[in-house]
């Protein structure tokens, strides 16, 4: 863990992972067809974040959380051991996005980020959970900060730029 924002350590997750926890310290994941699913149940004042890669759930049936149904599952497992009901858990989606396509291609649906928002949609539907945030799609990466000691989520742009240089702020 590193000290980011407002000096509160920060938590790196990568493709697979996910983390549960409260108190002052931040989640931060970067996505490009991944994609984040983030609870945050504000009467106990407890978060957490999975970022999965695949839809579906692991042919390996070992809780894999690089597969949607996966990371999910041990997301709200954990959220359960915190005392948390995921029903009562704000939800945002992020992610799926498309970010090497050429901006001129409109559905992206049959792509891996297509496939990861979609599944997302499913999954939130099968829990019964309400969606207030998303941020879905598109042609451009995302970096996704969650305070844990607020629920606070912070998502910004970048776009592709081709090559191996670093991506640029979306304006």
């Amino acid at each position: 863990m590193t000290t980011g924002w407002g000096h509160l350590p920060v938590r790196y997750l990568h493709p697979g992972e996910w983390y549960v926890g409260g108190g002052p310290q931040w989640l931060h994941t970067v996505l490009g067809s991944c994609v984040a699913m983030v609870l945050w149940h504000a009467d106990r004042c407890v978060g957490g974040l999975c970022h999965y890669v695949l839809p579906g759930i692991s042919p390996h049936g070992s809780g894999n959380g690089n597969y949607a149904e996966d990371a999910l599952s041990l997301l709200t497992l954990a959220l359960r051991q915190q005392g948390c009901e995921v029903a009562d858990c704000r939800v945002g989606l992020y992610g799926g996005g498309h970010p090497a396509i050429t901006a001129g291609k409109t559905e992206c649906h049959d792509e891996p980020g297509g496939r990861n928002a979609e599944e997302a949609w499913r999954l939130v539907g099968h829990y019964g959970l309400i969606v207030p945030h998303q941020d879905l799609g598109g042609h451009f990466y995302r970096r996704v900060t969650m305070n844990l000691q607020s629920g606070e989520v912070r998502v910004d742009r970048y776009r592709w730029t081709g090559g191996f240089r670093s991506p640029q702020p979306q304006s």
